[in-house]
């Protein structure tokens, strides 16, 4: 089965050359380069869309960010008052019920207990109405330190006339009143993180933070599991749908080569190397995800804890030199297999032109070997004494040497 397999490839281009011995012409060619984009574009769509047959990690285990939030009630806070991500979640919520995990399935429905509760409500207008307070005397302590700085610069310009002043601030009272919208700041600030102290006690609360800190650990091995497995999943939806279409284009394109269909060929051996592409690059990609996620990761970090981290540098050295070989390689070998047709090629082209040759001397009595005049009747050259004939092995009839079939019995000779 392997030989088998391992011929098909070897003889791709090979064999039956024939096939490849009259060139395209000009429009053919840009043709068949059309062909070749279409094809690159529609595999690569199709190639792209097998991703959606796979949920992401990131729609399964949403709620990841609420078990690494180390300001789990800011973040509820902004979902619930924030209207473009109010109307967001709500989308969200009844979308992600058909794949969300159990853990985070339960994560939201303690989250919706919070936003429902009484107390959240009052919660939260409580803390829009002291925000709304501490960002009021923030405005006016930052319209003091203007008129503050402006102050200074009419004290420095000599502008001693009150009512010539632009400012408002008065001299005797600038530290006083400053301080005194300073302090209200810290006191509203204070009461704001005593308010949001005192919801932290609340039951709901305590009963969603407590849940997150117990299954946080088991949750994340979970994630970190899915993270891994989830390109995957994706390169395996993605080799359905390509090995199907690889291993049939190269049995159509072995199909076409025998029966001589030279169009056909060109279309079928087109498809099948560009969906090899895609195989190969499927190939690395399931050499990347599980080797160095798994082998790799453990082997640098085995390096590193050992002072041998250098050793991961020749072995990278190492894995260059023998990828630039194999590309070189495979260049080598593809170059000298269209070297051998092109020699192929001028052969036939050699032979077709000899015989042409060879027919012009016959019809004109002349020898085929050196093209010397030859006697009426006369079967060997007088100067070079070279047989003109030859005879059919069936009838034993003599055959001049340029035709291939016997014209009395029409054995071919060829």
């Amino acid at each position: 089965m392997l030989k088998y397999i391992k011929s098909i490839f070897s003889n791709m281009f090979g064999k039956n050359k024939e096939i490849y011995q009259k060139p395209l012409n000009i429009i053919s060619i840009i043709l068949v380069i059309g062909f070749d984009i279409f094809l690159f574009y529609q595999i690569l769509s199709w190639y792209n869309y097998q991703k959606d047959f796979v949920v992401s990690v990131s729609e399964k285990y949403s709620c990841i960010n609420y078990f690494n939030d180390n300001n789990l009630l800011s973040s509820i806070e902004y979902y619930t008052t924030n209207d473009q991500f109010l109307k967001y979640d709500n989308n969200w919520n009844e979308v992600r019920k058909n794949f969300d995990s159990p853990v985070c399935s339960l994560v939201y429905e303690k989250i919706s207990n919070i936003k429902n509760s009484k107390e959240f409500i009052d919660f939260i207008l409580k803390k829009n109405d002291l925000q709304k307070n501490i960002d009021d005397f923030n405005y006016k302590k930052t319209d003091y330190e203007y008129q503050y700085n402006d102050f200074l610069k009419e004290s420095q310009a000599w502008i001693t006339n009150e009512n010539e002043r632009i400012s408002d601030i008065k001299r005797e009272d600038a530290r006083k009143d400053y301080n005194d919208i300073k302090n209200k700041i810290t006191s509203l600030e204070t009461r704001e993180k005593e308010l949001i102290n005192s919801f932290k006690q609340n039951n709901n609360y305590l009963d969603l933070v407590n849940y997150l800190d117990s299954n946080k650990k088991e949750f994340q091995k979970k994630y970190d599991k899915e993270a891994f497995y989830y390109p995957v999943k994706i390169a395996f939806f993605q080799a359905i749908l390509l090995l199907p279409l690889f291993l049939l284009s190269l049995f159509l394109y072995k199909v076409f080569v025998k029966r001589q269909n030279k169009i056909f060929t060109i279309l079928f051996s087109n498809l099948t190397f560009i969906t090899w592409l895609f195989v190969f690059v499927l190939f690395l990609k399931f050499v990347y995800f599980i080797i160095p996620k798994k082998f790799l990761a453990w082997f640098i970090a085995l390096l590193k804890s050992m002072n041998l981290w250098f050793l991961w540098n020749y072995i990278l050295i190492l894995l260059w030199i023998w990828l630039f070989w194999f590309i070189i390689y495979l260049s080598q070998k593809w170059s000298e297999k269209l070297s051998l047709i092109r020699q192929e090629q001028q052969k036939q082209l050699i032979l077709q032109n000899l015989k042409k040759v060879q027919l012009e001397r016959f019809e004109k009595w002349l020898c085929l070997s050196c093209n010397s005049k030859l006697l009426k009747d006369s079967r060997y050259c007088q100067t070079c004494w070279d047989d003109q004939y030859y005879e059919c092995k069936n009838c034993e009839n003599l055959i001049p040497k340029i035709f291939n079939y016997c014209n009395k019995c029409w054995t071919n000779h060829n």
